[in-house]
């Protein structure tokens, strides 16, 4: 059954707060919006996933497709973060600044400080970039750890930064930028979110190599987000005489010094959960990374996928004496079969770890 495009981005929203963004942007990116619900879906779509170009377009169809004016505001905001990835900051500056809150809002009054900061900030303008964001926090309470307080913490980290470049690292910017990701995390937002801080940590010289690698293979990034200066293209994740070793580039694997050709579709599952490291990863996402194959008329299939992802993990358990917790809908191997498990992560194979895309049903 043909669903209704109406109804296809629904979909789409609901699997990207899933964290299934790669398959929410390919079930937009085959659809034309046509109402200011869909123009913003799309658009928010393509904006976390770093297709700047076509979330300007989308939320600027928003405002020629006569939008309420109680939501305009907040989607002109996402409009300007558009621009600033475009790098079309005077566009973004100009914007914000024609925006009027009410003389009793003061959390919009703080967001338009964090975003005109942050646009200067990224525009290299750290120095009047610091009292903007340094005035946002008055609208906002200190205790607060919401997705905007940490953003005022990661723009502010970022422009202090900027202006100690060659000073080494200091302990109080530090603090900003790890303020930013603790609250991004405890927010429940996307992992793109909080690694996207880590990577203005990495600009910075704020990041370890570490944690650089924790960055670079988090899987189901954005093609944009991984292509960027400082992701690293191979790298092995884990101990290096794991008794398990997965290389989904040559599609082999070892397992107790015996190589073998062909992995295994649970395996693939091990190698993703493995990426993700002690975060873990949403079940929604895995299933994205697992069947990155899967179109407009495969949704219904999407949500049918889960008795496969739990028959793969009970092989793992069973065949592999692997240890998986599922908590609040993320997957995390435990630690002591994290230090059994090696992955030679390839960032063309970011998202190449699938099952068989002939496969159309939810059996193994």
């Amino acid at each position: 059954m043909t669903l209704k495009p109406s109804r296809i981005f629904q979909a789409a929203r609901l699997f990207h707060r899933q964290g299934a963004t790669g398959y929410a942007l390919k079930l937009v990116s085959q659809l034309s919006p046509k109402t200011p619900e869909e123009f913003r879906i799309a658009g928010n779509i393509y904006l976390d996933s770093y297709e700047y170009t076509d979330a300007l377009k989308c939320f600027q169809g928003y405002f020629e497709s006569k939008p309420d004016p109680a939501e305009a505001k907040q989607v002109r905001i996402a409009l300007c973060d558009a621009w600033c990835g475009l790098e079309r900051f005077s566009d973004a500056l100009r914007e914000l600044r024609n925006i009027r809150p009410d003389s009793a809002d003061r959390t919009l009054k703080g967001v338009l400080l964090r975003a005109e900061g942050g646009c200067l900030a990224r525009r290299g303008h750290a120095e009047e970039a610091c009292p903007v964001l340094m005035r946002a926090f008055d609208f906002f309470s200190r205790e607060e750890q919401t997705p905007e307080m940490a953003l005022v913490h990661q723009w502010l980290g970022y422009a202090k930064a900027a202006m100690q470049r060659d000073e080494g690292v200091d302990p109080e910017i530090e603090a900003h930028f790890l303020k930013a990701t603790l609250f991004l995390r405890k927010s429940g937002t996307s992992p793109e979110s909080w690694l996207e801080c880590w990577y203005r940590m990495h600009e910075m010289g704020y990041l370890g190599e570490g944690q650089r690698i924790q960055m670079s293979v988090y899987p189901g990034l954005p093609t944009r987000f991984v292509g960027r200066p400082g992701f690293l293209d191979r790298v092995l994740v884990g101990n290096p005489s794991a008794p398990i070793r997965i290389d989904p580039y040559r599609n082999e694997y070892e397992w107790n010094g015996e190589r073998r050709t062909e992995i295994p579709s649970e395996l693939k599952l091990l190698a993703c959960l493995r990426l993700a490291g002690e975060w873990g990863v949403s079940l929604a996402r895995v299933k994205t990374v697992l069947r990155p194959d899967l179109g407009v008329d495969d949704i219904a299939f999407f949500g049918k996928m889960e008795p496969t992802v739990f028959e793969l993990l009970e092989r793992l358990e069973k065949n592999y004496g692997v240890g998986i917790g599922l908590e609040n809908g993320v997957l995390r191997l435990s630690a002591a079969s994290r230090n059994a498990i090696g992955v030679e992560y390839s960032r063309s194979k970011h998202f190449g770890l699938g099952l068989d895309p002939r496969v159309k049903d939810h059996r193994v």
